[in-house]
C-alpha cells in the first residue's frame, strides 16, 4: 500500500482545506495518507509521493519554494505533484 503526504503551508486556512480534500481522494484509491503542515515535515523519506500546496501571491509561498529547495534530492526520487490556491 502506497503511503503519500500531503503537506502544505496556508495564509487563511483555504489551502490547508484544499489539502485535506485530495487527501481524502488519494486515500479513497488505498493509499496511507498523511496531511499536516509544510512546516512540520522534516524529512519526505519514508513516503512514496509527496503532494506540496502553498497559496500564490505574487509568487508561489517562499516557504514551499524552500521546502521544494531543502528536500531536493529525495524529491527528485519520488512521484511529486503540486497544487497552487489564489
Amino acid at each position: 500500500m502506497p503511503s503519500v503526504l500531503v503537506a502544505y503551508v496556508t495564509n487563511a486556512g483555504s489551502t490547508e482545506k484544499v489539502a485535506q480534500v485530495i487527501g481524502e481522494e488519494i486515500g479513497k484509491n488505498g493509499a496511507q495518507v498523511e496531511v499536516c503542515p509544510l512546516l512540520a515535515v522534516t524529512s519526505v523519506e519514508p513516503y512514496d509521493a509527496v503532494v506540496i500546496g502553498a497559496p500564490m501571491i505574487m509568487g508561489w509561498h517562499g516557504a514551499a519554494v524552500k521546502f521544494l529547495k531543502r528536500h531536493q534530492h529525495d524529491l527528485s526520487q519520488k512521484r511529486v505533484a503540486l497544487f497552487v490556491t489564489a
